[in-house]
């Protein structure tokens, strides 16, 4: 008889990695699951968080496909990611770096664009949480704390570097994010730029210590490097 000859099946594996971009909402972050979870479970419990670590490190990546779905599932409703980079592009905007975070939640929801350059943080905050319990068919995400809230500040440096004269609306910006976490129904996520955090000595810097005082994490993340 015979003997039959086989060819090896070369099964060609997937690459996890998604290329020079962050990972997504809803995609797998693969060999993140430690500081996924360490850093969850620190946002949950300190309520105001640093991430910081250098630039390409996989700060973005980990928070979009790795902590907002565990802050979901842990209950929280994670809003963001925000940025404060957009410019004052009237002078009558109240705060910039209020306005870019309003651009990001409801740009688009407001028929009255003017309403949305003399909003405070509080009033952002609560009309973004007003669109989403309406979304949610009356999941409820009101300063009532029944779902509280996790603002996730991304690429945070910005402020510090993007106007480093404007000392007044950085301390205002401040001062509205400590009133919304004196509401008991925020938490706060800061990710930023190792390099720029441990090199500013700008009163912004002071500020965010005095008004809200982070905890700082960074952690194997900076050393693994994925996309950013």
């Amino acid at each position: 008889m015979k003997a039959r000859t086989t060819t090896p099946v070369q099964t060609r594996l997937k690459n996890p990695y998604t290329g020079p971009r962050p990972f997504r909402i809803g995609e797998r972050l693969p060999n993140r699951e430690d500081e996924v979870r360490e850093l969850s479970d620190l946002v949950v419990a300190e309520r105001v968080v640093l991430l910081h670590a250098p630039s390409g490190a996989g700060k973005t990546s980990l928070i979009q496909a790795g902590v907002i779905p565990t802050l979901q599932r842990y209950g929280f409703r994670p809003v963001g990611p925000v940025r404060v980079d957009k410019p004052a592009t009237t002078s009558g905007i109240r705060n910039r770096y209020v306005h870019s975070i309003a651009h990001y939640l409801l740009d688009g929801s407001r028929e009255n664009q003017r309403e949305l350059e003399l909003m405070t943080l509080r009033e952002v905050l609560g009309l973004y949480a007003d669109a989403s319990m309406d979304a949610a068919a009356g999941e409820s995400s009101s300063p009532s704390g029944e779902v509280p809230g996790v603002l996730l500040l991304d690429q945070f440096e910005e402020i510090l570097i993007l106007d480093p004269t404007d000392w007044e609306a950085k301390e205002q910006f401040f001062d509205e994010l400590a009133q919304v976490l004196d509401q008991g129904s925020w938490w706060v996520l800061f990710a930023m730029r190792k390099t720029s955090w441990e090199g500013s000595t700008a009163t912004s810097t002071r500020s965010l210590a005095t008004s809200a005082p982070p905890t700082a994490w960074t952690s194997s993340a900076a050393r693994k490097r994925t996309p950013r």
